[in-house]
């Protein structure tokens, strides 16, 4: 009787030991499962191509700085120039005699003040001695005051027909090429009018618009810059120059430009294609389309951490095939691929496989 009482609780045990195992081996067929995908940096980038005119980096537009007749050219279109070379000069025979009558006007000022110099240093010495009268001497001073006045004068005035003259010789302001150089000698030109451009193109601008709905533009700092010209890629990589401070409100895109160093091959004004690609040395995280959702505040993946479902906030870069380039999730991250609905952040889920 007693063996089999030991008999039937060794096999009760046993049953339940069984069931202890299989409890804790058994995936809780309650929770919501999920298949994700580990978030890995691979070699898939994103590249679009714009089309633009190519603009020299500096433009100086000459025009004429005094008034006068064109007497003659020293440059053609397209010739260069360096800065203080001679482009045109005007007639200079008026500016010349100015020159000259202001010249003798400051010689006699000149003599006029060391006169009454001289005088008024002997009017202090009889002074002393009460030998001249008062007024006598005031006279004196205020002549030399008045001497000094005109000498500055004179100097103010030499000085200005000296420029006056000098502009007549119309010189480059910059080094570079000149354009639109299209005033004949004999011409009358008056203060102000345009004369010719300089273009320096050593750096070479090229501008392109992005649209406000580019995920470029979260990126534009990453994004490498190369240039095609006459269906030939450029040798050498564009530099970000200069980024618009805000979007235009009417064309609804955002213009930023990038700067090329000239070797030689590129021209103000040529027709060239931009490509901007989102490389980077490490790549991308890509992942599939559907696991990038969207909401008021903006896209966003589930992660699982910790058997919970947790949201993670993203910018997209771009998509690359049935991918979304993505940052704001850190390498070896579980994103959610399947499914992405009824989740909400704290579910606990269990992950398929």
């Amino acid at each position: 009787m007693k063996k089999r009482s030991l008999a039937s609780i060794f096999i009760i045990s046993s049953i339940n030991a069984t069931h202890c195992y299989a409890a804790e081996n058994t995936i809780d067929t309650n929770l919501t499962q999920v298949s994700v995908t580990p978030a890995q940096y691979s070699p898939i980038f994103q590249t679009k191509t714009y089309s633009t005119a190519l603009i020299a980096s500096e433009r100086v537009q000459v025009i004429a700085l005094t008034t006068g007749y064109l007497e003659k050219k020293f440059v053609r279109n397209g010739q260069t120039v360096t800065e203080g070379d001679v482009i045109v000069k005007l007639e200079d025979i008026d500016y010349t005699i100015n020159h000259q009558e202001a010249m003798a006007n400051l010689a006699l000022a000149s003599a006029q003040l060391k006169e009454a110099k001289s005088a008024y240093e002997r009017g202090i010495k009889v002074r002393k001695h009460g030998d001249i009268a008062e007024s006598t001497f005031d006279k004196m001073e205020a002549a030399y005051e008045s001497a000094k006045a005109q000498q500055s004068l004179a100097k103010a005035y030499e000085k200005r027909a000296l420029v006056e003259l000098e502009r007549t010789q119309i010189r480059s302001t910059t080094n570079g090429k000149i354009t639109s150089l299209y005033v004949d000698e004999g011409q009358a030109l008056n203060r102000g009018e345009p004369i010719s451009y300089i273009v320096n193109d050593a750096h070479i601008d090229a501008v392109i618009e992005l649209p406000s709905n580019d995920p470029f533009i979260q990126n534009i700092h990453n994004l490498t810059a190369k240039l095609i010209v006459n269906n030939q890629a450029y040798s050498t990589d564009g530099e970000l120059y200069a980024i618009d401070g805000a979007i235009d409100p009417k064309k609804g895109s955002l213009k930023i430009s990038y700067r090329f160093d000239n070797n030689g091959e590129l021209l103000d004004g040529q027709y060239a294609k931009v490509v901007l690609s989102n490389t980077t040395p490490k790549g991308n995280i890509a992942i599939p389309q559907a696991s990038v959702l969207t909401d008021r505040e903006g896209k966003f993946v589930y992660l699982v951490v910790d058997n919970k479902v947790v949201i993670k906030r993203v910018n997209s870069l771009g998509t690359n095939e049935l991918h979304e380039l993505i940052e704001g999730v850190n390498q070896g991250d579980s994103v959610i691929t399947s499914p992405t609905i009824k989740l909400y952040p704290g579910l606990d889920v269990s992950i398929k496989g």
